[in-house]
């Protein structure tokens, strides 16, 4: 496989880069490299919870704003001979407002603002308040309540670093839907509190990628109406729309929206729900919030968490002056809500958290080209979940060593005009949404939304990053996702544990592309490399590892590279390598696949130009079933793998290769390990057999057991694979891992199964 500099080439444009390049080679590395500016005049300034004044000194620390003020002087009165370091103290910084940025910001004379943890420091960015004083309210039930300030929303609460579940559960009676929403059989819910805050949600309601969301506007009697435009847009009308100038045409190219028979499959935000454990629910009107705490356990023994603020950082710049030379290390950001699913637009899912909002949005939110008229997209193509830590026509912006936890939406955005950013070495974990966004949908060509090609995202890289355990709250997110991009490089990142898809490329035109194949756009030479995903879609269907959607390039040369990529899934997947409605112009090599999906690689509506080659799966490859058929289909070097591969069956170097890069593995080796796959899954009871081992934090000293019995000759292959010897034993036992960090749990699903036969 190429290295991520041979990948990246002439690309990477910041300061420092030639003397990051030559360390690369010298070492021997494939990860990207982020150094600070050319050695100059490097000013220090320092920042503390406590910080006051505009010293900005080690012993007279500003607060975040003050020391932002100090930058911001530095740099337009020209005293910026060097970059300036702001060393970020240990602690909670509360922000009221979001941190923002613009072009006045900006590093200047090719140097750098650094915004980084003091060594050793834990600073935190955070949009949240604590929530003190719990009495108890219902002994009987264990519900305990505590005073919130006027005006508090969120839809989230964390109890010492926890996210707990708000109230929920299924409907009392039975539901019939009507045109406004529901007539139920009973009258249990006309007497629940603060109806209209009550969400239902409805899984695979648009389809199995999706998940809809809809508050309930009233009850009266056994009448529920639900909040409009959501109702409406979960809605979509038929494919003959009398008001659109395509009659085949709309948002989601044939599909028709939520079933007229369709009912909630589960109920939210409901007071009369409130029966488990770390259960809550927000009374808005009283100003009280409810928590049923594990039994026994004093709830103001705990931390409590309510997040408000919807935007943490944001940095703002424009196409003629775009924000740049800024990095961010060892931050970390959290307690982020987003308050958009809770209004009367709810959660109208169309995939990969896009949303119709808005009256009439299923006509209007078509791709620009296709809208009623054409060109107007009010909200884009479909409307974009907003970050926590968003910017915008940013160029040579890093986050590095950071960590996005906690969080309402989504996690970390770049769009409109950004060129040149890093995000390398980062953790992302509980976040509602996507973890990573890239680009936009509403401008498949600039000139469609009145813009030219500065406004294109390009040359950004997204490397060595762990991102698992997330989209924990709207669940057809993904964990990486591309919009119209160009020069963008997805490597080396490990993505486990979703609900959903891993990386999601292209994705815009969406079923337009169904219906309009030749859907234009100006993707081209994207390269997806080098990542190791696994437990994905372990909730929601018809998603993959890597899913693709649209014009990739114009050329085979100029398209999608996906390569040297692995993947493993046991759950809920048609396709692993997804090429979807129009893909083309994609070459898909040197990847790896195994484990539970019905096929490697297919997808609805594809208009081809793909090159298939030395591949490992275990599957043949059987064509792409869904029609209609694609075109220039170019498969060789094929190799099927057991169902169940050994470590002999695939080569060691392309497992070697995959997932998070030496320099970067402490994101995982620090966590306890997790197993997710032993293979093959038996073996005689006299023992002796090579056994791969799948999942993540493992570490050269790693030690393996099988039941009570520990394996021998273990070989550490990666962070994310071990190959052990199996011991004598007999009958099924789990396989477990044994780190400094501690011992990998059991699997619910039965990955870690290892089964002894006589």
């Amino acid at each position: 496989m190429r290295s991520v500099p041979e990948a990246r080439g002439r690309v990477i444009g910041w300061a420092g880069f030639v003397l990051a390049a030559l360390l690369v080679q010298l070492l021997g590395s494939a990860f990207v490299v982020r150094a600070l500016a050319s050695p100059g005049a490097t000013m220090t300034l320092f920042a503390s919870p406590v910080g006051a004044g505009n010293g900005c000194s080690s012993t007279s620390p500003c607060s975040l704003t003050g020391v932002q003020t100090k930058v911001r002087n530095l740099i337009s009165t020209g005293h910026m001979a060097g970059d300036i370091i702001v060393q970020v103290a240990s602690g909670s910084y509360a922000l009221a407002q979001p941190l923002s940025f613009g072009p006045q910001d900006s590093g200047i004379n090719g140097y750098d603002v650094v915004w980084k943890a003091a060594p050793g420091a834990h600073p935190i960015f955070s949009g949240g308040v604590a929530v003190t004083g719990w009495t108890l309210h219902d002994a009987s039930k264990n519900i305990w309540q505590a005073s919130v300030p006027s005006g508090l929303v969120t839809r989230q609460l964390y109890v010492d670093g926890v996210r707990a579940s708000r109230a929920s559960g299924q409907p009392p009676d039975t539901l019939l839907q009507t045109t406004n929403g529901f007539t139920a059989t009973g009258t249990k819910m006309a007497g629940w509190r603060n109806p209209s805050n009550i969400e239902f949600v409805f899984m695979g309601g648009n389809g199995g990628w999706s998940e809809d969301r809809c508050d309930v506007a009233s009850i009266s009697g056994t009448s529920i109406v639900m909040r409009q435009p959501c109702w409406s847009n979960l809605h979509i009308p038929n494919n003959l729309p009398l008001l659109a100038p395509d009659p085949t045409d709309n948002p989601m190219g044939g599909f028709n929206g939520l079933s007229s028979t369709a009912t909630p499959s589960s109920i939210e935000n409901a007071y009369e729900l409130l029966s488990q454990p770390k259960q809550w629910y927000l009374d808005q009107t009283a100003r009280v919030v409810y928590y049923i705490p594990p039994a026994g356990h004093d709830p103001n023994t705990s931390a409590f968490v309510a997040p408000v603020a919807q935007t943490l950082l944001q940095g703002i710049g424009t196409l003629d002056q775009p924000i740049h030379n800024i990095q961010f290390r060892g931050i970390q950001f959290s307690f982020a809500t987003w308050m958009r699913p809770s209004g009367d637009d709810g959660y109208a899912d169309m995939q990969a958290t896009f949303t119709l909002t808005g009256t009439n949005a299923s006509y209007q939110q078509g791709t620009c080209q296709y809208s009623d008229p054409p060109g107007t997209c009010p909200f884009a193509s479909w409307t974009k979940t907003p970050a926590a830590v968003t910017f915008q026509a940013a160029h040579n912006i890093a986050f590095i060593g950071d960590v996005f936890t906690h969080l309402g939406a989504t996690g970390l955005n770049f769009e409109y005009g950004s060129q040149n950013n890093l995000i390398q070495g980062n953790d992302f974990t509980d976040i509602s949404g996507n973890a990573v966004d890239l680009g936009n949908v509403n401008d498949p060509l600039p000139s469609w939304v009145g813009a030219d090609n500065r406004e294109i995202n390009s040359y950004n890289t997204i490397v060595n990053n762990w991102i698992h355990d997330s989209t924990v709250e709207y669940h057809d997110g993904v964990g990486i996702w591309l919009g119209y991009t160009q020069h963008s490089l997805v490597a080396h990142n490990q993505i486990n544990n979703m609900p959903y898809t891993g990386i999601n490329v292209g994705w815009g035109g969406w079923h337009t592309d169904t219906l309009h194949l030749d859907n234009p756009n100006i993707n081209a030479d994207n390269t997806v490399q080098d990542n190791l995903i696994f437990e994905v879609m372990n909730y929601l269907s018809d998603g993959g590892a890597i899913y693709t959607n649209g014009f990739q390039g114009t050329t085979i040369p100029s398209g999608l590279k996906e390569e040297g990529n692995v993947a493993y899934q046991p759950h809920n997947s048609d396709f692993v390598f997804y090429n979807d409605e129009g893909s083309s112009y994609i070459t898909i090599s040197q990847n790896v696949e195994w484990y539970g999906a019905l096929y490697a690689n297919g997808g609805c509506n594809t208009l081809g130009h793909i090159v298939i080659d030395q591949n490992y799966w275990a599957q043949p490859f059987l064509g792409y079933i869904c029609p209609p058929p694609p075109v220039d289909i170019a498969v060789t070097n094929h190799h099927v793998l057991p169902a169940v591969p050994g470590p002999n069956d695939i080569p060691v170097t392309l497992l070697a290769s995959a997932g998070l890069e030496p320099a970067f593995r402490g994101l995982t080796t620090s966590a306890q390990p997790q197993v997710s796959y032993v293979g093959p899954a038996g073996g005689p009871t006299t023992g002796g057999t090579k056994v791969l081992i799948g999942g993540s934090g493992f570490t050269p000293t790693s030690t393996v057991f099988f039941g009570q019995a520990a394996a021998t000759n273990v070989q550490f292959i990666s962070s994310g694979f071990l190959i052990a010897v199996s011991p004598p034993g007999s009958g099924p036992v789990y396989v477990s891992v044994h780190t400094s960090a501690g011992i990998s749990p059991t699997s619910t699903a039965l990955e870690d199964l290892y089964v002894y036969a006589p």
